[in-house]
């Protein structure tokens, strides 16, 4: 294949830039990148990634590669850490496998496909608050909650991605949100089982489990296990920061309720 060197890393930093920030593990970034660069020619290259950023290298001397003289490409991108998005995971993947079978023999059409995956738009709020509300509702009953607690956790939940997608539009740190959508949580499920006859810790448990980063930590220990400890330490403090968010919204706005006697 012939191509550009400068197009070619900077399509496949862009590629690694969509799966970081949409919560893939080193191993996977490393090895979709290397994945095209290998597709189009390049043999003389290097892939470092850690958790926010991805730092690529390479030369010109490479079977297939239009350049005229020596030179070095280098190429960072620092990324920050974002939620989890399976679609754009499962696009980039797709898009990685048919570069492999020479689908994209231009490099200007995979970056064009890349920039349609960026651009890929998550499903409306209202469908996302349904959601939540569903798995509110099993996560409650599976925790041993009866049908009403269920039923409670259901309008629980999606009141509370309400105000999570409140908040979003409002650009507040992770921390930050964590801890005042874990307080509006603990208020809500406190209004709605005084009112309702529900246990308000089934409720509760149900509730919460859609906010605890059980991506993030298991990613973390993934990179750990593929000896990517600074990557793995950095996703461990980010899911633990989020689960101190959680304990101090509902940790704080609980003992608040006890002594309103509200609760």
């Amino acid at each position: 294949m012939q191509g550009n060197l400068s197009k070619i890393i900077d399509m496949a930093s862009y590629a690694g830039k969509i799966l970081l920030q949409s919560g893939a593990d080193i191993v996977r970034i490393e090895e979709t990148i290397s994945h095209i660069m290998r597709s189009y020619g390049v043999r003389d290259f290097e892939v470092f990634t850690v958790a926010n950023g991805i730092f690529i290298t390479s030369g010109d001397c490479t079977r297939g590669i239009d350049t005229p003289k020596r030179h070095d490409y280098i190429r960072i991108r620092s990324i920050p850490l974002i939620s989890t998005n399976l679609g754009k995971l499962d696009a980039v993947n797709t898009l990685s496998r048919d570069i492999e079978q020479g689908k994209y023999p231009n490099v200007d059409d995979a970056f064009s496909r890349l920039c349609e995956i960026e651009s890929m738009k998550a499903l409306p709020p209202v469908v996302r608050m349904i959601g939540s509300a569903l798995a509110s509702a099993g996560l409650c009953y599976t925790f041993g909650g009866s049908f009403v607690d269920a039923v409670i956790a259901f309008f629980v939940g999606f009141l509370f991605f309400a105000t999570a997608v409140y908040l979003d539009e409002k650009k507040l740190s992770r921390l930050l949100t964590n801890i005042i959508c874990s307080a509006a949580l603990t208020v809500i499920a406190a209004v709605f089982t005084s009112f309702i006859a529900g246990d308000m810790d089934r409720v509760m448990i149900g509730c919460l489990m859609p906010l605890v980063p059980g991506v993030s930590f298991t990613n973390a220990i993934r990179d750990i296990a593929a000896s990517n400890y600074i990557s793995g330490a950095v996703r461990i403090i980010d899911a633990l920061l989020v689960a101190m968010g959680i304990a101090i919204g509902v940790g704080a706005t609980t003992l608040l309720l006890h002594f309103l006697n509200i609760i």
